[in-house]
């Protein structure tokens, strides 16, 4: 059966990948910081542009993480959801799209750290379904049109 959701195409536009010194243990503690954008598109309602950003920060007290990650993810989107209103088609792309994407820039990033000095880095995995729009994303509604890529 085919997913109600569907991704049309998905990119990275920007990357940062650094590695930091080589004493900081492979398991000291941080955290890893995401956000969301969300755009209807103008023209169709079924379509959305979902952009996912990605980046490593240093926990308080501990050593920084041996790479600093930062990267952003941009997918566009059609869902099929005909019983649902705006609202709710638009937390359900939300929250699977990230979830798609975030998937990608974690084989994205480990293909790229694996050709690094400290080699290959696993982004832990996170959940995007966050009970309050403001635990955990931050998410923002707006539209598109496809001239505006």
């Amino acid at each position: 059966m085919k997913s109600p959701l569907q991704l049309e195409r998905y990119f990275f536009d920007d990357i940062i990948v650094g590695a930091v010194r080589e004493d900081v243990p492979g398991d000291a503690e941080h955290d890893v910081k995401t956000e969301t954008k969300l755009a209807r598109n103008n023209e169709d309602e079924h379509r959305w542009r979902l952009e996912l950003r990605i980046h490593t920060d240093q926990k308080e007290g501990n050593p920084p993480p041996r790479y600093d990650l930062g990267l952003r993810a941009i997918g566009y989107f059609r869902d099929s959801f005909e019983d649902l209103d705006e609202d709710k088609r638009a937390r359900l792309v939300s929250v699977n799209g990230a979830s798609i994407l975030y998937s990608a820039a974690r084989e994205f990033v480990l293909m790229i750290t694996n050709r690094c000095p400290h080699g290959g880095y696993w982004l832990p995995t996170i959940s995007f379904f966050a009970s309050e729009p403001d635990e955990g994303n931050t998410e923002e509604q707006k539209s598109y049109s496809d001239d505006s890529d």
